[in-house]
């Protein structure tokens, strides 16, 4: 391991964590599940509907299945439900069908699977035959492109549409439907699903429509006649939805049609219309306009002679308010709560609704709410009865509606079980876990790399996994039912510092465990001082000490000698002999003989050469394996031992060889590479000897 491994390694688990927390947020209620499931032994035999499957549902209506268990299960038995075709069928958490008229056909047929969280191996199947419902009477209109003329009269070029409208009002989709026409006055368009009028009917001759229905049924549009268009030159206003246009606040999705007024009066003519974005605008078949998005647009109206005016439109979402996702709160009004267990209710959001607007009023004596982008949770603080209001503002209207909230404590065995479960995988599991991981992977890069203060590196090495901690709580603001939580935070920090921390023991007592010899690097420079080598030698002999310099070859130390493990020594011999290889030799400049301590060297001049060979040693010891400097490889002294006992030996020595004379230059041109188990002065021994760089 290097410092690049450990950096890779540290950031590929911060990625992949960070997509396990958006996208695998299931992950810790499938191991609640696993885990009640093996406690509790839950096993559903049954679930029982009031739906029967036997009678054909009608396409575009709503059913409850009103599902209940059978066997032993905790609560409703954490019923799943899950549609073999959502086009056709779909249906909704508490078991509530939906069905479409989106098929091909008088009918079909759609499967209901029904499985449980707490019991695996649970699965019923149910089959449902949708019938599409046609009208037994129904009345036929037409629409005209861009207006709502006089329905007695169409100007030729214009795009007619007929529709069908039941007797509940609603209107009946264009496929269910066939139109017969006179083709002589009408071209049918494909583009528009329209029929265009292409020739003026004579003055006592009308046309219309006949719309039929796959029973049998049938109706007559409206008669009206073709005239040619009538020729304006201009107009001053725009109206839509009976106001002026200039400025008007629309509803996004919602249809609509522009009418031309001149001195008060509406202006039917030929006219071209368009939109300062039109990717975002919809013209129905019926002939009306709708925008997609929010924001602001310009409609521009231009004439056949050129006359044109542009009025500026605001298109905004409607306002809903969120209803519960359960039917029974959403019907009573009426909220469950507990002392003891945090309730989600999540909402059914109308697709055009704004739902950052949402907020809330309610008694914070009785309750804890938290709100969510599409939810929010309740945790009763006292038991009894409260409320609270629901309110969404968008800044052009306000909605409110109000729930009672009933506050109790649940004490069953089951729930406790459930609660303690959720809490050990939420909590210890998936915050501690996930991030003491994170931690023991922080600490193992923070170990290659040297900061000088102890407690900036400790405080720098914690602060790595903060912005991991902020980020998987700013991720689950967009995870639906869930949000960010402080104290999740703070958790996974512990998580992280817990995981540093056994990192930081394990390394120590792997290290502690492991063998580790001593290793050294240095200049060999000998052979072009050998006079000042005798000198040592003839000195250390007058003064009856031992001198370990003279062990070792004449050199220049590149850093203080450093532990390393042995099974590591081979692979940093071989990479400090090739770097040293690949060094061009350099001039070495001999200043004085000094004495530092026990010590008497010769002290060289340093220069750029010598600082970054230096720095790169120690570089390579840190990210390699993580071998901190000493504190003498903080401020370097570059210097060849000439003596080397006690303070007393090295005072005499010195006095002895202070005035020897230097040679004016030294040259660079051999490294050798020593070891040392012991790591005492004259018990090294060079293993490895690497020539220079020729220049």
């Amino acid at each position: 391991m290097n410092r690049s491994k450990a950096l890779v390694l540290f950031l590929t688990y911060a990625i992949l964590l960070m997509l396990v927390i958006t996208f695998g947020s299931e992950i810790s209620l499938v191991i609640r599940d696993v885990i009640t499931e093996v406690i509790l032994d839950y096993e559903i035999t049954d679930v029982k509907t009031t739906l029967d499957s036997g009678e054909p549902l009608t396409a575009g209506k709503i059913y409850k299945l009103n599902p209940k268990a059978v066997g032993k299960f905790s609560e409703a038995g954490g019923l799943r439900f899950a549609s073999s075709n959502t086009t056709v069928l779909s249906v909704a958490t508490d078991g509530t069908i939906t069905t479409s008229v989106k098929f091909e056909g008088p009918e079909t047929t759609a499967d209901v699977i029904i499985t449980s969280s707490q019991d695996k191996d649970f699965r019923k199947v149910i089959s449902f035959n949708i019938k599409k419902e046609y009208p037994s009477d129904f009345s036929c209109y037409h629409y005209i492109k861009g207006y709502d003329l006089n329905k007695s009269q169409v100007y030729v070029g214009m795009t007619v549409y007929p529709y069908v409208l039941t007797r509940d009002g609603t209107y009946a989709t264009r496929e269910e439907f066939v139109v017969e026409y006179d083709e002589e006055y009408f071209r049918y368009d494909k583009e528009s699903l329209g029929y265009v009028a292409i020739k003026e009917t004579p003055t006592d001759k009308t046309v219309h429509f006949k719309v039929s229905y796959p029973n049998g049924k049938s109706a007559r549009s409206e008669s009206f006649s073709i005239i040619p268009y009538v020729q304006v030159d201009s107009f001053d206003q725009v109206k839509i939805l009976e106001k002026d246009a200039e400025e008007l606040i629309l509803i996004r999705n919602n249809v609509f049609i522009p009418y031309l007024y001149k001195d008060g009066k509406t202006v039917q003519t030929k006219v071209d219309i368009s939109f300062s974005d039109p990717d975002r605008v919809i013209m129905t078949r019926t002939g009306r306009y709708y925008f997609t998005k929010t924001g602001d647009y310009q409609i521009t109206f231009t004439l056949p002679n050129g006359f044109s005016k542009t009025v500026t439109v605001k298109v905004r979402n409607k306002l809903f308010l969120p209803i519960p996702n359960d039917t029974v709160i959403a019907d009573s009004k009426e909220i469950t709560a507990h002392t003891n267990k945090v309730v989600n209710i999540p909402f059914l959001f109308d697709d055009t609704a704004s739902f950052t607007d949402v907020t809330y009023e309610y008694d914070q004596e009785m309750l804890e709410l938290t709100p969510y982008r599409r939810s929010f949770s309740l945790l009763g603080k006292k038991t009894g009865t409260t409320t609270i209001k629901l309110i969404i503002d968008d800044g052009y209207d306000r909605l409110e509606q109000e729930y009672t909230v009933d506050i109790s404590k649940i004490v069953t065995e089951d729930r406790v079980v459930m609660e303690s479960v959720t809490k050990f995988v939420a909590k210890v599991l998936g915050h501690l876990g996930l991030f003491g991981l994170l931690g023991i992977l922080g600490y193992n890069y923070f170990r290659f790399l040297f900061i000088k203060k102890r407690l900036l590196r400790i405080a720098l090495m914690l602060a790595l996994g903060l912005p991991w901690a902020f980020a998987s709580e700013f991720f689950q603001l967009f995870m639906e039912g869930r949000g960010a939580n402080l104290l999740d935070v703070l958790i996974d920090i512990c998580g992280y510092a817990i995981g540093a921390l056994i990192c930081y023991l394990l390394i120590k007592v792997s290290d502690k465990r492991a063998k580790k010899i001593f290793i050294w690097t240095a200049i060999d420079v000998s052979g072009q001082a050998d006079g000042l080598t005798e000198r040592a030698r003839e000195v250390s002999e007058r003064i009856a000490a031992a001198n370990p310099a003279l062990s070792l070859p004449m050199h220049i130390s590149l850093k203080i000698s450093c532990q390393i493990k042995t099974k590591k020594l081979p692979q940093a011999v071989e990479r400090l002999s090739k770097r040293f290889a690949e060094i061009p030799s350099f001039e070495l400049t001999p200043e004085c003989i000094e004495r530092e301590g026990g010590v008497v060297w010769i002290r060289h001049r340093e220069s750029e050469q010598l600082h970054e060979l230096h720095q790169w040693v120690v570089d390579f010891f840190i990210g390699q394996y993580g071998v901190m400097p000493h504190k003498f490889d903080l401020e370097f002294a570059y210097h060849t031992s000439l003596f080397v006992g006690n303070e007393e030996e090295a005072t005499r020595a010195f006095a002895l060889l202070k005035d020897e004379p230097l040679p004016e230059r030294l040259t660079a041109e051999k490294y050798v590479i020593g070891v040392s188990e012991s790591g005492k002065a004259g018990e090294y021994r060079v293993i490895k000897s690497a020539e220079c760089k020729i220049n």
